[in-house]
């Protein structure tokens, strides 16, 4: 509805450059989806784990002609086209850094954990997902910011009612 074209992967291996897998899924690329990219194409996961990306296929077709090009962003040389991974392809198994390329710290990880203790009688709680009430939610974050220093600014209370109405903006 925004003018962006939905394909299958099937349908946009041949035909896209960038690729950012956000599925939390197993195998969404494939080796058939490897020797249909295109030259120079890249492909990257912001989950994670690395499972998204079938390394084993990748790394099969590249026969060893893998290479570092830059931190956490592999060169895989398949012969007629050469196809990149970020972050650095590795182990399915284990823990990798997110899309940039750079990971990600505790520092991003560290407002879930807060959130998961810090709601009314946890202790409580049967052992499932609960929703973070709202206000709980932004106090964690305005506490985090707070920590590393940052400030932001608070809606005004005429953004508070345009981003709260459905009829607004329509």
């Amino acid at each position: 509805m925004d003018g962006f074209e939905v394909k299958t992967v099937d349908q946009a291996a041949p035909w896209g450059e960038l690729f950012i897998t956000a599925t939390g899924n197993v195998n969404v690329f494939r080796r058939e989806h490897f020797v249909a990219m295109p030259d120079g194409a890249i492909m990257a996961n912001s989950g994670h784990f690395d499972a998204e990306l079938d390394l084993k296929a990748l790394r099969a077709l590249a026969e060893g002609h893998v290479r570092e090009v830059r931190e956490n962003v592999q060169e895989f040389d398949l012969g007629p086209k050469k196809v990149h991974s970020s972050p650095r392809a590795g182990s399915s198994t284990s823990v990798r850094p997110r899309a940039t390329g750079r990971g990600h710290g505790h520092e991003l990880r560290e407002p879930g954990a807060v959130r998961r203790v810090r709601g009314p009688h946890h202790a409580e709680l049967e052992a499932i997902v609960y929703n973070v009430p709202e206000a709980i939610d932004q106090e964690v974050a305005r506490l985090k910011l707070e920590a590393l220093g940052h400030h932001i600014d608070g809606m005004t209370a005429e953004q508070e009612a345009y981003s709260n109405s459905w009829t607004s903006g329509t």
